[in-house]
């Protein structure tokens, strides 16, 4: 590799690392709250599923899910996400953005 090559790659890795800096500091409770309603909206009007990263005890015992099960399991990843999002919105509403934000991190959304 050439000597000029080296501290151009070196720069450009920075600065990708400070764009994923400014990426993530850039999110806002607000801007997850609505993106959380939008997708619980969503699957109320008949959209996909609220993501959900639990594995339950019953994917775990070699079944095969019945739509019984997997309509239960879309409902309690609904009932999670929508407390989530109350959470995060009395977080809000006294001002604590960190707690906000971790309240919704509890949801792989």
């Amino acid at each position: 590799m050439s000597r000029v090559l080296v501290p151009t790659l070196l720069s450009l890795a920075g600065l990708c690392a400070l764009a994923g800096a400014a990426t993530a500091q850039t999110r806002t409770c607000q801007g997850e709250i609505t993106r959380l309603e939008t997708l619980i909206a969503q699957t109320e009007t008949g959209g996909p599923p609220v993501p959900d990263t639990r594995e339950g005890a019953f994917a775990t015992m070699h079944r095969q899910p019945t739509t019984a099960t997997i309509l239960a399991a879309d409902k309690d990843a609904r009932a999670r996400a929508k407390a989530a999002l109350d959470s995060a919105r009395k977080a809000q509403a006294q001002g604590k953005e960190a707690a906000c934000l971790k309240a919704l991190d509890d949801i792989a959304f």
